[in-house]
């Protein structure tokens, strides 16, 4: 089997996976019921991932890369940091909106499932939190961001604040436009930045 084949097979296996999660439940979603909505034999599951515990966290990570390679492409662009810190806020946040059951599987699901899996999740987190890191480091060498407050806390605050509102949104009827509050979120992340 090609390479390509076995990454097809491998994504279909991860949309199946966010699917049937999204709509059941970490604990109630069943490898069987993922094996047939990605058209392979439940055995194939088992191939690429361990259990299911191995499938949600490598979904999750499939997820979080799709949204930070958006990020990196868009933020090769741009040079000052208040301009990146909008980019991230913009592309987490469409990229839910056009996505809600990837929303529901990430605000919701993962949030329910075991502390093991938390852990986990909070390890591949870390790449997110670098590129933050990295963009807050800039803008306070180059004195535009306040040099007063911990980075790692002001990372924590920038996510938070996205994703606060985001659970907010999957958790609604979801008849507004989550890309309707961008410009306000990124008003209250820019005004507990500025030195």
């Amino acid at each position: 089997m090609s390479k390509y084949k076995d990454f097809e097979k491998e994504s279909k296996i991860i949309q199946a996976a966010v699917t049937v999660i999204s709509e059941k439940g970490y604990f109630k979603a069943s490898i069987t019921e993922i094996a047939k909505i990605a058209g392979v034999a439940e055995g194939t599951i088992y191939t690429y991932f361990k259990n299911k515990e191995d499938l949600l966290i490598r979904s999750f990570e499939n997820v979080l890369d799709t949204i930070l390679n958006k990020i990196r492409d868009e933020l090769l662009c741009q040079s000052d940091p208040f301009s990146k810190i909008k980019i991230i806020v913009t592309e987490h946040t469409l990229f839910m909106e056009k996505n809600p059951q990837i929303a529901n599987f990430l605000q919701i699901q993962l949030r329910q499932s075991s502390l093991s899996i938390r852990q986990k999740i909070k390890d591949i987190m870390k790449s997110y939190y670098k590129i933050l890191g990295e963009i807050l480091k800039d803008g306070i060498n180059r004195g535009m961001i306040r040099s007063d407050v911990d980075i790692r806390i002001i990372g924590h605050m920038i996510f938070g604040t996205v994703d606060l509102i985001i659970t907010s949104w999957v958790l609604s009827d979801k008849k507004d436009k989550l890309s309707d509050k961008i410009d306000n979120i990124y008003k209250v992340i820019l005004s507990a930045l500025k030195s």
